[in-house]
Parts: C-alpha cells; sequence; structure tokens
C-alpha cells in the first residue's frame, strides 16, 4: 500500500511544477501581446506609405501631352486613410515641380503621418521613339 506521506509529496511536487510553469509563462504571453501590437502598427505604416507612393508613381507617369498632371488613384484608400497632396515649383531647375504626398491615419487614438516627396519633371521625355 502507498502510504499517506508518498501520496502528499506527490500532490505538493505537482502544484510546484504548475507554479513554476506559471511564473514563466506569463511574461511569454505578455511578450506575445507586444508583438501583435507592434505588428499591427507596422502593417497601418506600411499601407499609408504604399498609398503614399501610389499617388506619386500615377502623378510620375500620368502627365499628359500638355503637361498637366491627371490625377488618378490605382490603389484604394481605406476610410481610415487620408490623403493630402501638394505641387510646387522647384528651385533646382526649369520644368521640375516638387510632388509630395502626406497621408494621415489613427493608430492607438493618436494622429499619425507619413510623407514623402519627389521632383517630377514636366517637359516630357527625353528620348522619343518613333
Amino acid at each position: 500500500m502507498i502510504n499517506n506521506r508518498n501520496k502528499a509529496m506527490s500532490v505538493l511536487e505537482v502544484v510546484i511544477s504548475i507554479a513554476v510553469l506559471l511564473a514563466f509563462s506569463i511574461p511569454i504571453i505578455g511578450l506575445a501581446t507586444i508583438t501583435k501590437a507592434s505588428g499591427k502598427r507596422n502593417i497601418y505604416k506600411t499601407q499609408a506609405l504604399l498609398i503614399a507612393q501610389s499617388y506619386i508613381d500615377d502623378m510620375r507617369y500620368n502627365v499628359d501631352k500638355f503637361n498637366r498632371p491627371i490625377q488618378r488613384t490605382s490603389v484604394p484608400i481605406p476610410k481610415m486613410f487620408k490623403v493630402k497632396y501638394s505641387f510646387s515649383p522647384s528651385k533646382l531647375g526649369d520644368g521640375l515641380v516638387k510632388y509630395s504626398v502626406s497621408v494621415n491615419y489613427k493608430q492607438f487614438k493618436q494622429d499619425k503621418k507619413v510623407t514623402l516627396s519627389t521632383l517630377i519633371s514636366q517637359k516630357g521625355p527625353i528620348y522619343e521613339y518613333k
């Protein structure tokens, strides 16, 4: 027969092992939640950068024959993102226009902003194929 002393010792071992397991698992669970929040933050920033880059690409490749920019977007924009764009003549040379795109969004109740700028030539291509 098993005496009560050995039985009590096995229950104590189980309780101690559960306590040790909990002590090590709680920080790991906390790390997982921090990683998930960081991943979500990076997703929003990446989406904002992709939207801004699509505006710049559309503007760069859609200048009509009268050197006027044609505004169109190739990427659907989710409602949480607000896009603002601006043109200004560049000081670097004739025919260059500075084009800036700002994408605003809310993340964890904070306003965030991503801005991309580029120079676009309004003079047309250097090489023409006929």
